[in-house]
């Protein structure tokens, strides 16, 4: 069966990436279809209206190797889930929102990952010594 997500139709299992950056996307992240997507591999929102939070079930999408949040209106915080993704995530960009709190430590727990893109955020704390083992 297919899944609509922004107005747009996809197939959930052939879908292996979702590139809708720069589209004036508003609301929060559908993250129900969007775990429909069982094969999704690349996830790209980048440079949209989008609002609300970084859903935690993020971290259950198994197959994601490339997640980009980045340009956006997102708030609260780093979802500590997206460290369950240490066997596959290479690229995680949530820079340019509005993000707060501490980067959970088991960021530290993504052996694949190439890039880290944080910055322009209201993150606080200290960096978690676990970083250093990527």
């Amino acid at each position: 069966p297919p899944v609509e997500l922004f107005g747009e139709t996809y197939d959930v299992h052939t879908t292996t990436a979702l590139e809708l950056s720069r589209n004036n996307l508003i609301g929060t992240l559908p993250v129900m279809q969007l775990l429909k997507l069982t094969n999704l591999e690349k996830l790209d929102l980048t440079r949209n209206s989008l609002t609300g939070t970084i859903p935690s079930e993020l971290g259950l999408m198994i197959q994601l190797r490339d997640l980009r949040l980045s340009e956006n209106e997102l708030t609260g915080s780093i979802p500590s889930d997206l460290g369950l993704l240490s066997s596959r995530l290479e690229s995680c960009e949530l820079d340019n929102n509005k993000l707060q709190s501490n980067i959970p430590t088991n960021m530290g727990s993504l052996i694949q990952l190439r890039t880290l893109a944080l910055h322009s955020n209201q993150l606080t704390g200290t960096l978690p010594t676990e970083l250093g083992k990527l």
